[in-house]
Order: structure tokens, then sequence, then C-alpha cells
């Protein structure tokens, strides 16, 4: 079956070299290409980027299912013409035809992730994990090769990076994402009438845990003084058990620009919600599956930045007591996300 898949691929890559080549005829624009499959709009950072640079933008998730796949194929033809017509190519995931192809010398590949910060392992160091990929498929489709530079977002995210993406040193760069002054720039919601929560977890394969998780949060929750927002990854099925949850369709910064306060576990969303200045409480229900399942880059029990909750009354009674320490929250923060480094000129 390997050696199948292998004689597939390597078809596959033929032709598809075959093809960029020929595309790559014409001579580059001055633009960059910002490609994506975390989503079929366009975050933050590529609009922000966008409104700075020339470009093309293209952003495009791969739907489940054999069809899912073969639909998307298309879409790889037109990331192909798009390089082969620019500078500078960014990402904010892994882009198969940027790691699987050859490249001209000249063209710059950029990887700034989607996330800030280093907690959960991802990438490479994953490999392998149940949360992660397998290294014989790594292998294969040649897992984040082809990369100029790559961006850790301050000087302590740096061996993380390195080890998520396999480069050296030289080829990672500091700097946040492009949105990090936006979010330090808003002003503290003032809080009128009822509490706002927001219940904001990260993606687990398993679901059913999360969703225990939730329903012992509800069953728990203070309803006549506070209000519950939740919001889930977009793969996580999520069925609030209490009518008066809110399900938010919004991104997570976005519902939590409503919030008074957070309740995460190990997302890297945190590091968005500390640069907001929302207190952040830490429901860590299957922090020893998590870590035999994921692992971390740092040692997150000592080093996160507030107590952690094994069960729901215990977060509920600590934003009760307001509890939160926003002191050694921005401390964290400014450890990992650091808004002195200016993010790079790309043309």
């Amino acid at each position: 079956m390997l050696l199948l898949k292998k004689a597939i691929l390597t078809c596959a890559r033929g032709f598809l070299q075959l093809v960029y080549w020929l595309f790559r005829l014409r001579r580059p624009k001055r633009r960059i290409c910002l490609i994506s499959r975390q989503s079929d709009q366009a975050s933050i950072d590529f609009k922000i980027l966008a409104g700075l640079y020339p470009h093309v933008l293209l952003c495009k998730t791969i739907k489940a299912g054999l069809f899912g796949k073969l639909a998307y194929l298309p879409h790889m033809f037109k990331q192909l013409w798009c390089i082969a017509g620019a500078q500078v190519v960014v990402l904010d995931g892994y882009c198969l035809v940027v790691s699987l192809l050859s490249h001209r010398s000249t063209l710059r590949v950029i990887q700034i992730w989607h996330a800030m910060g280093t907690l959960k392992k991802y990438g490479l160091a994953a490999l392998g994990r149940p949360g992660g990929r397998s290294r014989q498929t790594a292998e294969l489709l040649h897992m984040h090769q082809g990369y100029s530079l790559v961006l850790a977002s301050s000087k302590a995210c740096i061996p993380s990076v390195m080890e998520a993406f396999g480069y050296p040193r030289e080829q990672v760069i500091c700097a946040p994402l492009p949105h990090a002054w936006s979010l330090a720039e808003l002003p503290p919601k003032t809080r009128t009438g009822k509490l706002q929560v927001l219940y904001a977890p990260t993606f687990r394969l398993q679901g059913e845990r999360l969703q225990r998780a939730l329903e012992r949060l509800c069953a728990c929750f203070d309803f006549e003084h506070m209000d519950l927002t939740l919001s889930a990854h977009p793969l996580s099925k999520l069925d609030p058990p209490d009518p008066r949850v809110r399900v938010s369709r919004q991104s997570t910064i976005q519902a939590a620009s409503q919030a008074d306060l957070c309740v995460v576990d190990y997302s890297a969303v945190m590091f968005d919600l500390m640069l907001m200045h929302k207190p952040l409480y830490f429901y860590t229900f299957d922090l020893t599956e998590y870590l035999q399942e994921r692992d971390f880059f740092i040692d997150f029990v000592a080093e996160a930045p507030g107590p952690l909750y094994p069960d729901a009354t215990s977060v509920v009674a600590a934003i009760c007591a307001d509890t939160a320490d926003t002191t050694l929250q921005q401390a964290f923060l400014k450890r990992y996300v650091d808004l002195d480094r200016p993010f790079p000129a790309l043309l």
C-alpha cells in the first residue's frame, strides 16, 4: 500500500511540477500571494497584509470525504498560477503545492502560522501523536518544507517553532502576527448588567469528552447573574445542554469583544484574549489525557498564568470570587508575544 501511495504521489507531483513550470514562463509581478486552508474567508492577518501590499488572496478549506478532496484539486492549480506570478508567498498553515514542488530561487515563502505564542505541540513536533499526523504522511507530503522564513512571536517561542517546522535558527524571525497590535490597542470593556462569560475550548479528537465537560459547566453555572457564550472550534460538534447558552457564530476574537472574562484551556487563542486584557480562567478537565495525546512545548502546569481547575464547580467558584490574576497573565503574554518586534516587510 505504501509503495502504491508513493507511486501515485510521484506521478501527481511530476504532473503538477510540469504545469507549474509552464505557469512560471511568465515574469512574476511585485505582489504577494496569501494562501490559507484554515477558512474560506480571509483571516484578520491576511486582511491586514492585503491592505498593505499588492496581493492575490486564496482561502479555501478542504472539505471532508473523497468528493471534498477532489473538489479542492482545481483550487490547487489556481494556487500554482498565483504562486508563479508572485514574488512572495505567505502561508498560515501547510500548503501542499508549496512544500511538495520545486520553486524558483527568488521566490520567498513565509510561514506565519495561524496562532501566536507557544503551547500545545503541532506540526512536526506532533507527528505520531493522536492529535498529529503520521510520520509516514509527513514524509510523503514533504510536510512544512520549502519555507524561506518562519515566524515566531517572541524569542521564547523560537525553540518550539524550530521543532514544529524543522528549520534552523537563522530562518526563524521574531514578530507577532499582524493583528496583535490592533488587539492591544482596544479599550477595556466596561461591564454593564450581567457578567458576560465566554467559553472558548480547543478542539479535541475525543469530542464526547468536551461535550461532557460542557454539560458539567452548564450544570453548575450561575445563569441568574451571568450569561454564558460558547465559541467552539469550527470542527467541534458541541450541543449545549441548556438553552440559555449562546452559541457564537463569530470568530473567538469577535465574540470575546463582548465578554467580561473568558474560560479557556490549552488553545493559543489565550494570547489574543490576554492582548485584549480579558481575565482568563483555565478549565483543564482532561489535562492528564491531553498531556499524553498532544503534550506541550512548555511546562504548562508550572507556567500557566493562573490556577488550573480540573472541574466545573471550581471554575465557576473562581469566577464568582473574581480570582483571575491579570498581572500574572500579562507577564506570561509579554514572554511569548513580543510587541516590540515589528512585523517584517514583505516586498
